[in-house]
């Protein structure tokens, strides 16, 4: 429901937007939707880009929250369900919103289950997946239109909950936190206004 308004708000953001400069003077923030693959893109989904000059700030959602719902939990048994994901960061551009950039980009994305998934009534537990990489790569704009492709690196950290078939952990059992290094690209199709 949260992701919902927040992508509904974006889309507000972007329609609104050119409306509200004046014909006569530049709009100094230029808006844009982008929609891609990547870690800037909530995993697969799309951002609402905000740019002033050669830097920019970005919030989308997108599927990283069904990537630990799918993977984290026991043996990778999808027995989990996704509750929340978004992504956010900030970017820099050698040109006016193309050519080269560097991008900081921030995911998170939780779920909750049961400590027993073929039990509805077992103990609840919840996880979450935690993203934080850099990317490299080259804007193309043609008017309206753009295009973007990035290679990347960054950490991952995940908060694991216990799972079995007892309906309940045994006492002093709790969530399991791994880090690790996770590859970044960004390939994207968008519109700035």
């Amino acid at each position: 429901m949260l992701v919902r308004r927040s992508f509904a708000a974006f889309v507000a953001l972007v329609l609104l937007a050119p409306a509200v400069r004046a014909a006569d003077e530049p709009f100094p923030i230029k808006v844009a939707l982008v929609a891609g693959v990547g870690t800037a893109y909530d995993l697969l989904g799309a951002h609402v880009e905000l740019r002033v000059s050669h830097v920019a700030l970005f919030a989308g959602t997108g599927a990283m929250a069904f990537v630990p719902a799918l993977f984290v939990g026991p043996t990778g048994s999808g027995a989990y369900s996704p509750h929340f994901g978004g992504c956010g960061g900030i970017r820099y551009y050698g040109g006016e919103g193309d050519g080269f950039f560097g991008s900081l980009n921030l995911t998170y994305g939780t779920f909750e289950g049961h400590y027993d998934p073929t039990v509805q009534q077992s103990q609840a537990v919840s996880g979450s997946l935690l993203t934080g990489t850099g990317t490299l790569g080259w804007r193309w704009r043609s008017n309206h239109l753009l295009y973007e492709l990035g290679l990347g690196l960054g950490m991952y950290r995940k908060d694991s909950p216990p799972a079995g078939y007892t309906g309940m952990p045994p006492p002093g059992v709790g969530n399991t936190l791994s880090t690790g290094l996770i590859p970044d690209a960004s390939f994207a199709v968008g519109l700035e206004f």
